[in-house]
């Protein structure tokens, strides 16, 4: 006969453990900076005067023979002058070889072709002056100032947030062991 040996049967079951993960999150967050520039034009000044000229044309119409009165007067006055003298002269000579006719040499016809003769006249080119300039230069001012510029300037920043994550454990499965014997009983007596 057979003999149906019990056996014995061990299960075992282990344990589980679960994890219950979040993850961390950052959160960063940023205001921009803001740069604002102004920039006005300078201030630029010129002053000056008006400049001057005088032109003097009397130098040039005086050598043209268009002189003004004080000057033909003057001018009249000496050249009569001379023109006496040089008579007083001609005449006195004339007149002392008049005086000594008695010494020969026909004074007379001498005298009468010196005054019948026309007096020579000389054609000559000459320079004439120009009108004199007085230039009175203008007097030029510049003034600038500058406009600083207006700066305005708004820092930025920057923030983050941290949350960190977390792990949970828990058990998801508890142990088990179990023995069980499996067969007919046997019942020995010693």
């Amino acid at each position: 006969m057979a003999i149906d040996m019990p056996r014995i049967e061990i299960t075992q079951i282990p344990n589980k453990i679960g994890l219950d993960v979040k993850k961390p999150e950052t959160t960063i967050s940023k205001r921009k900076s803001n740069l604002k520039i102004q920039q006005k034009a300078g201030d630029l000044e010129i002053n000056f005067d008006k400049s001057e000229i005088n032109v003097d044309n009397y130098p040039a119409r005086y050598d043209l023979g268009y002189k003004n009165y004080k000057d033909f007067s003057s001018e009249n006055a000496q050249k009569g002058k001379q023109a006496v003298l040089s008579k007083i002269v001609k005449y006195a000579r004339q007149g002392d070889q008049l005086m000594k006719i008695e010494n020969g040499g026909d004074p007379i016809v001498s005298q009468a072709k010196q005054n019948g003769k026309p007096t020579k006249k000389e054609v000559t080119l000459g320079w004439k002056r120009g009108p004199d300039f007085n230039v009175k230069k203008p007097n030029l001012k510049i003034e600038y100032g500058p406009n600083n510029p207006s700066v305005n300037f708004k820092k930025g920043s920057v923030s983050s947030e941290l949350n960190w994550g977390k792990v949970n454990t828990f058990l998801k499965q508890k142990a088990e062991f179990n023995i069980e014997l499996i067969g007919s009983n046997i019942n020995s007596l010693i």
